[in-house]
């Protein structure tokens, strides 16, 4: 059986992660303590995990910068990362973890497969939620999606529906 953490939980196994890597960090060293960077760091995990981002690719990705305090950064991050999966372990999961899990499932749900969906009020989606979207749709009978959006290429308010323009065709690239 897996345990499922709240945030509660999840600040206290990072607050965990922190003390025992403190001196391992470079740029972060000293920000371990200060008010704030516990929320500061669970929220990127949290945003790095919606994003299908793990700490090997978070570390991957220094090489594509070469100077500054980028690398080292997300060095630190990359680290801090990583050591709280360790500590997660198999048996424990975080909220993003249970959203990849329930992803998972969506295409064995029998209660699924003679439903209609709908989905409305989002101009965005993470990973997670484009996974948990194809899911759906291959799973159910019906699947709609509402998006405020104006797809007039000459219209005078372009711009401002930018955002969901790259959602919608996101969608469609999904075959949703």
């Amino acid at each position: 059986t897996k345990t499922y953490m709240d945030a509660h939980g999840k600040n206290m196994l990072l607050q965990k992660t922190l003390g025992e890597i403190q001196e391992q960090l470079n740029i972060y060293r000293s920000s371990v303590k200060k008010p704030g960077f516990l929320q500061s760091i669970s929220d990127l995990i949290s945003e790095l995990k919606q994003n299908e981002i793990s700490p090997e690719n978070l570390a991957a990705s220094i090489n594509h910068f070469n100077q500054g305090l980028i690398p080292q950064k997300i060095a630190d991050i990359a680290k801090i990362y990583a050591h709280f999966q360790e500590l997660l372990g198999d048996d424990r999961k975080d909220e993003e973890d249970f959203q990849s899990y329930v992803c998972e499932k969506i295409p064995l749900s029998g209660f699924l497969k003679n439903a209609e969906i709908w989905l409305d009020g989002f101009q965005n989606f993470s990973a997670q939620d484009y996974h948990m979207i194809r899911n759906l749709v291959d799973t159910v009978q019906e699947f709609h999606i509402a998006i405020p959006c104006d797809t007039n290429e000459n219209s005078r308010d372009l711009e401002v529906f930018r955002l969901t323009q790259n959602t919608l065709n996101a969608i469609k690239d999904i075959g949703a």
